[in-house]
This record gives C-alpha cells, structure tokens and sequence, in this order.
C-alpha cells in the first residue's frame, strides 16, 4: 500500500530572510516545542521560491497520482504513476 511518510497537514511557503535568499517551508498541522515543523531551502530567490513550493505541493501530488491510478492502469501511463508513487513512498 502506498503511504505518504512526509509530514502531513497544510504546507505554505514563508519568505524569511532575503539577503541570504532563505525560505521556510512550513507545515501548520505539527508543532514542536518550539516552532511549527518546517524544512529550510536556500538558492537564487526565484529557485529557492520554487523548490519550497514544489516542496509544500508534494503532497497533494502525491494524493492525485494515488487516484489517477486505477483510471490509466495498463497503459504506459499508468505504469509511470506506479514508479512515481513507489519512488515517492519508499525510504
């Protein structure tokens, strides 16, 4: 069975330091002691901006292509949501 084993809940991206070009990318649904859980990402700031979106969408994509699966099973298509599911759910 195909789990998502990220964290889960509402991902947004914050812009929190320009000069260093830094981004929070941040999870609502966990709270630690200290902070809501959060990955950081760095680079130029239109890449940065990307890469921390594509990280707060990851797992809604994921939801999508487990249920596009049973509509293109037996195709090429499906074949490659399989790989993608797989690739995305196994440590």
């Amino acid at each position: 069975m195909s789990e998502f084993k990220g964290t889960k809940g509402k991902w947004y991206v914050d812009h929190i330091n320009i000069r260093r070009n830094k981004y929070n990318v941040i999870c609502t649904s966990i709270r630690t002691d200290y902070d809501y859980s959060f990955a950081e990402v760095f680079g130029c700031d239109e890449k940065a901006k990307a890469n921390a979106l594509l990280i707060s969408k990851a797992p809604e994509m994921l939801e999508m292509l487990i249920f596009l699966r049973p509509t293109f099973k037996g195709t090429k298509t499906g074949e490659s949501i399989e790989q993608l599911i797989k690739e995305a759910t196994e440590l």
